[in-house]
This record gives structure tokens, C-alpha cells and sequence, in this order.
């Protein structure tokens, strides 16, 4: 029977990723073990649900089934239930042995081979669920399938037993990655322009990025963006009200107020970021990147445009004109793998802000204690949390207004620590404001910078543990002075690295920060991605004998044997 599914156009950039939770169960068993596995099922759901997220806080979908697969018919019914219900991940929850082929082989097969799925289980002895689960493991290894196990802990005897909180917690974890590999798949970016100042390390690699991950890339000139602005395509009420809404925020703190020429062009500025957004919106794009420089506003070839720090920010920003809002990330520069970063962090911690830097001075210990002396400020014991070495994080463009504050102030705190610069007319000269913070101590983080590696087509994330620090005003001041004073600044200290290893171990000019990941989070995302997990405490050490280690050998998936 032929069925027409309608015209209508619904939104899909926020579909929720679904799990479905089955059970696993012996058929030799008595009835009491059915009954216990089942409880198990429904158990497992119930604890995950509400605590999978989605960007934007919204937790995921959780299923489960009643059915127990005890065999291949019950698996046909379970797979057809699955993708009635559209499923995108598979757990199967494993109490007792049972026949894999018959079971977990029996199910996966009605479904693709890259779908996601993994076994939880109990570490019990009686009932040796543990035994199925490393052989169902196994056997899908042996087929090339990547699995993951939580081999956790419940009691072994009962019929309506829990799992422990910190199995609890590696399930959840477990989903969290889950979501960011399944949840950016069939979604889109937008990117206006080449990457800028053909940096290379950000470039566009549109087919590996669709083949890896499911994301597609969009490349538009940017034209297109002047020839909106020309023909007026945003609001005037919305341009109002956003402007009032900034200067509520920023009071006299906004540089070009008051100026009616750079008043205007900030004015300008705000206009494209309505403009973009409904662009976004228009083609259900999950983030997106400009290019800036060099064309746009930094080269007098042409006639220069105001600089877009003011809506790079807002993107990457919980809050605008309209209310709060999910982060869209959103990249400086066309840096694609700047931005692919940024959307991963996104879906690791349920929507949290990112932020986007240049990755500027690496602060080793004798540089900060030469610093203090030329200065003047006498250090003090309290002073050890800094003094041990940071790096300063800045770049004006794409930094979340978010970061001048710590993940729990309100907004509008935020908002207060904010000001603006007109941008340096040597580099823009369309003018424009630049953003200025700083970025207070205590925020622990995630810092991570995905890298390409051609030769093989594969891809490398190097990252660490870190925790922002602040110094002094009279230092931090300084130090500021040291880079580009008018930007964010983001003083940062990593957990496994040290500077030295900092200062030589960045896949690129860029580096990006997230609050909200765990890193468990993190490594199980790497795992289920096939990224080469590139963690700071796998950095090779230097010392003054030896030099560092080559970038290549430490993103080719073979060392040396991909280098060219």
C-alpha cells in the first residue's frame, strides 16, 4: 500500500537520541530468574532516565521492553519493537548467562553496523551474567564492532535489587558519550567563508567529517552574508531590542557608545548576528563558523566590515536579547576543527558554554616570579595555586560571554564583568567593538583541540583536565598587557601537563574549553568515535637533553608510519 507521509515541515535539529534498555535471560532457568532479569531492565532505565542530556539540558528518551531475548524470537520481536520506537542506542542488560549468537547476534542484525550499543552487568557469580556479557563482548569484537561494557555491581540475590551510584554513574557516562556520537549525526554547520588566513589546521575536511561523524558541512561565501545586510534581512524591532539589551547589560562599559560613527558600526555588527541566526535556523544548523579575516575586515583591498565579536559571543552565550537560550557553537576564523570541537563538547555536557581561544603565552614559574620582581609585588605562600604555571587563553571573537563568570552566577553577573574595546584599527580596519574579561579562578574544565591527520584520515583529540587560576589584579593586569589586552583572557593550569609539555604539545593556534564533561565522558565519546584519544598524561616528557616529540607522531594512528 503506497501512504503519503504530508508536506508539513517540522523542525529536527533538536531531536532527542533514544535508548533502548532489553534484557537478557537463560531459558533453562526457572521463572524466578526472568522475573529477577526483568526487574533488572526497567531498574537500569529508571536510573538513566532524567540524567542523559541533550544540549539544552533536556534529558534523552529512554525505552525499554518487557520482552526478555531468550532466544532468536524473541529478539525479532525485541528489534522490531527498537525501530518501531527508533532507537538509536541498544543496552542490554545481562544478569545470566544466555547463547549469544542467539540472542545479542540475533538482535544487532536487524540493524545497521555502526549502531551504537553496550552491556551493563552485575559482577555476580551464581547467575554469571559477567560470563555472557565478556563472551557476547567478544564475539561482537571478533565482527569489528565497536562495544563498550559497565561491569558494575548489584546484589546477586534478590528480585527487585538496584545497581550501586557509581555503577549508576559509569552508565550515564556512558550514554553521555553515546549522545554525542549519535546525537550530531545528520546535522549540519554553516560556514561562511575559507578558513581564514589559510591556517590550514582549521580547514574543512568536508568528506572525512561526513564519513566519520555524519556531519555535514555547508560552505557558503561571504557575499552572501553583505548582500543580506544590503537588502535589510532582519528586524528592526529585534535589532532595537537586541541593542538595548546590550546596553543594559554593558552600560557605559561598550566603547563605542556615544560615538555615533563606531556606534554605528557596532550597530551594524548586531544586525549580522540576527541575520545569521535566522540563517542558522533556516537550514536546522547545529553551529556554525565565519571567516573575519582576512577579506571581511582586515586587509585594505577591500572595503572593510565591522568586526563580528559581539555576535560570535552571543552564539556561543546561555542568554540574548530574548531570553536564555541553548549555546549554538559558533567558530572565529572558519575554524572547522575549532568548531567540530566546540559541537562535540556541546552534546559531551548537555549544552554547556564553550569557549573558544587563541592559544597565547605559556606562564612557566621563572617567567611569572621575573614578572612579579619587575613589578613589584611581593609574593606570598597564598600565591602557589598560580605561580606553578598557566597559559593565558584569549581571542575576542566566539568568546561566551559565559566564561566571565563561574557556571553557577547568574547571567546578568556576568554581564557585569563584561566590557568592550573599539577593535585595533591596524588588523580591522571596518572597526567594530572587541569583547574584554576576565575569567575567575576555580572553573574546573575540559581543554581539547581535535586534529586531522590526512595521511591516514583519521582524526586526534588532544586533551587535559584543567582548572582556570587568577592572579593579582597587579599580575593578572600585566599579564594582559603581555598579549592582546583588549580580548578575554583565560588563565588556565593544566591537571596532567606541565608547561613545558603545554607549550609544545597544541595541535593548532586554537584551543577550546568546556565545563561539565567528565572525563570518563570524554574517553568513552573518543572510543565510540574512533578519535585517537590523545590525553595530556600520554604526552611525552622533555627535558633538556631530549627535544619534543614531533605533533605527527602524536596524532597518526601509527606514529611515524603515516608521516610524510
Amino acid at each position: 500500500m503506497l501512504l503519503p507521509l504530508g508536506k508539513h515541515c517540522q523542525h529536527v535539529v533538536d531531536t532527542y537520541v533514544k535508548f533502548g534498555i532489553c534484557g537478557t535471560c537463560d531459558p533453562r532457568l526457572e521463572p524466578a530468574a526472568a522475573e529477577r532479569a526483568g526487574n533488572l531492565t526497567k531498574m537500569v532505565a529508571s536510573k538513566i532516565h532524567g540524567k542523559v542530556l541533550m544540549p539544552g539540558k533536556y534529558p534523552a528518551t529512554v525505552v525499554y521492553t518487557d520482552v526478555l531475548i531468550d532466544g532468536v524470537k524473541a529478539a525479532d520481536l525485541v528489534a522490531l519493537q527498537f525501530k518501531e520506537a527508533q532507537v538509536d542506542v541498544i543496552i542490554f542488560v545481562c544478569d545470566t548467562w544466555d547463547f549469544p549468537g542467539a540472542t545479542v547476534e540475533a538482535l544487532l542484525a536487524h540493524f545497521p553496523k555502526d549502531m551504537v550499543f553496550f552491556f551493563v552487568c552485575g559482577n555476580s557469580g551464581p547467575k554469571p551474567g559477567v560470563v555472557f556479557t565478556h563472551a557476547s563482548n567478544g564475539m561482537e569484537a571478533q565482527f569489528g564492532k565497536m562495544s563498550q561494557m559497565v561491569i558494575g555491581s548489584w546484589p546477586d540475590e534478590g528480585q527487585d535489587v538496584e545497581m550501586t551510584d557509581e555503577t549508576t554513574q559509569q552508565v550515564v557516562d556512558l550514554c553521555q558519550a553515546a549522545v554525542a556520537k549519535v546525537g550530531v549525526k545528520g546535522k549540519r554547520l554553516v560556514l561562511f567563508g575559507h578558513e581564514s588566513m589559510w591556517m590550514r589546521t582549521g580547514m574543512p575536511h568536508i568528506l572525512a567529517t561526513l564519513e566519520h561523524f555524519g556531519i555535514q558541512l555547508l560552505q557558503y561565501d561571504m557575499k552572501l552574508l553583505v548582500d543580506l545586510f544590503t537588502r535589510h534581512a532582519y528586524d528592526d524591532v529585534d535589532l532595537k531590542l537586541l541593542e538595548a539589551w546590550i546596553d543594559d547589560g554593558l552600560g557605559d562599559r561598550r566603547a563605542s557608545k556615544g560615538d555615533e560613527v563606531a556606534n554605528q558600526r557596532y550597530r551594524d555588527g548586531l544586525a549580522y548576528y540576527l541575520i545569521l541566526s535566522k540563517f542558522l535556523e533556516d537550514h536546522n544548523a547545529i553551529g556554525g563558523s565565519f571567516m573575519s579575516q582576512l577579506e571581511w575586515a582586515s586587509t585594505p583591498q577591500c572595503v572593510p566590515l565591522p568586526v563580528l565579536d559581539t555576535a560570535e559571543s552571543l552564539f556561543n552565550s546561555t542568554h540574548d536579547f530574548r531570553s536564555a537560550k541553548v549555546p549554538k557553537s559558533f567558530a572565529t576564523e572558519t575554524d572547522v576543527q575549532a568548531l567540530l570541537t566546540m559541537v562535540f563538547n556541546s552534546y559531551l555536557s548537555g549544552g554547556e558554554p564553550g569557549l573558544f581561544m587563541d592559544y597565547r603565552k605559556v606562564w612557566e614559574k621563572s617567567e611569572l616570579m621575573a614578572l612579579c620582581r619587575q613589578i613589584g609585588y611581593e609574593l606570598t605562600p597564598q600565591d602557589e595555586v598560580w605561580l606553578e604555571g598557566f597559559w593565558d587563553g584569549d581571542n575576542s571573537g566566539s568568546a561566551s560571554f559565559d566564561w566571565a563568570g563561574t557556571p553557577d552566577e547568574p547571567f546578568a553577573e556576568k554581564m557585569a564583568r563584561i566590557r568592550t574595546f573599539l577593535a585595533d584599527p591596524n588588523y580591522f580596519h571596518g572597526g567594530g567593538d572587541s569583547i574584554n574579561f576576565l575569567t575567575p579562578p576555580g572553573i574546573g574544565c575540559i581543554v581539547n583541540r581535535l586534529a586531522y591527520h590526512h595521511p591516514s584520515n583519521s582524526f586526534a583529540m588532544l586533551w587535559d583536565e584543567a582548572t582556570t587560576v587568577m592572579p593579582p589584579a597587579l599580575v593578572a593586569e600585566e599579564i594582559a598587557k603581555k598579549t592582546t589586552y583588549e580580548w578575554p583572557h583565560t588563565f588556565i593550569k593544566n591537571r596532567s601537563a606541565n608547561m613545558l609539555q603545554a607549550k609544545n604539545y597544541t595541535p593548532a593556534n586554537h584551543q577550546h574549553a568546556s565545563w561539565g564533561i567528565r572525563s570518563r565522558v570524554m574517553r568513552y565519546f573518543l572510543h565510540l568515535t574512533g578519535i585517537k584519544d590523545v590525553h595530556a598524561s600520554l604526552w611525552p616528557a622533555i627535558d633538556g637533553e631530549h627535544p619534543p616529540v614531533p605533533l605527527v607522531k602524536l596524532i597518526a594512528p601509527d606514529g611515524w608510519k603515516h608521516e610524510v
